[in-house]
C-alpha cells in the first residue's frame, strides 16, 4: 500500500463536491455508500477490511460518516482524513449503528440514495435500516458514483489500475462496478 493519503485534500474536496452536485440534481438529502471502490474514491480507505460492513454517509453540506468496525480505528486513524468514523462492536447491529448515525446527522426524513446493486451491502442490514426510517424515501443510487468515478486529476489517471476486492486481479478501474469485475453471474470470469 501506499502512504495515506495518496491524493491531496483537494482532490477528495472536488470529487466530494462533483458527487454533493449530482445529488442536488437528483435531489437527495443524502447517499449511503457501501461500494468499496466508491468508498476509495470519496475517503481514500484502501484496506482489507471491506469483507465486512461498511458505510459512508455522505451529506449535502455536513461532515461524511463512516461506519464500520470498531476494531478498524487504528487503520481510519491513518487512512480516513476528510469523514468522521463511527465504528460498531463485533457483536453490535450495524444497521442499528448506521441508523443511529443517521438521525444524529439528521438524514431521518427526506430523500436518501442507497446503492442497491452493491456487493458489500447485506440484505439484512438494509432491511433493517429501511425499516427503522420509515420516513426516508429511499433511491437507487447505484450509479450515482461510478458515473463521477473517473480520473479526475493526472494524479488519478495513474491509480487506475487498483487491486480489487473479492476479485483476486488487476482491472481497469474506468467506469466498472465490482459486480462487472466478477460478473453479475457467478459462473462468469474476471474482466481485466
Amino acid at each position: 500500500m501506499s502512504q495515506f493519503p495518496f491524493f491531496k485534500q483537494d482532490e477528495y474536496d472536488e470529487r466530494l463536491q462533483a458527487v454533493r452536485n449530482i445529488m442536488i440534481n437528483e435531489n437527495l438529502d443524502g447517499c449511503l455508500v457501501s461500494v468499496p471502490e466508491n468508498i476509495y474514491y470519496l475517503a481514500g480507505i484502501n484496506h482489507w477490511g471491506y469483507f465486512a460492513y461498511h458505510m459512508l454517509i455522505v451529506t449535502l453540506e455536513k461532515e461524511m460518516v463512516l461506519t464500520a468496525r470498531a476494531m478498524e480505528q487504528m487503520t481510519m486513524d491513518l487512512q480516513l482524513m476528510n469523514a468522521r468514523f463511527v465504528g460498531y462492536g463485533d457483536l453490535d447491529d450495524p444497521a442499528k449503528t448506521t441508523v443511529e448515525t443517521i438521525r444524529e446527522i439528521g438524514l431521518d426524513k427526506g430523500r436518501l440514495g442507497i446503492e442497491k446493486n452493491s456487493l458489500y451491502l447485506p440484505l439484512n442490514i438494509v432491511e433493517g435500516i429501511q425499516a427503522a426510517l420509515p420516513n426516508v424515501q429511499w433511491v437507487d443510487a447505484t450509479d450515482l458514483i461510478l458515473a463521477r468515478n473517473n480520473a479526475t486529476s493526472p494524479l488519478s489517471a495513474l491509480r487506475l489500475i487498483e487491486p480489487v476486492v473479492g476479485c483476486g486481479s488487476w482491472r481497469l478501474k474506468w467506469g466498472f462496478a465490482a459486480f462487472d469485475c466478477c460478473g453479475r453471474d457467478t459462473s462468469m470470469k474476471c474482466r481485466y
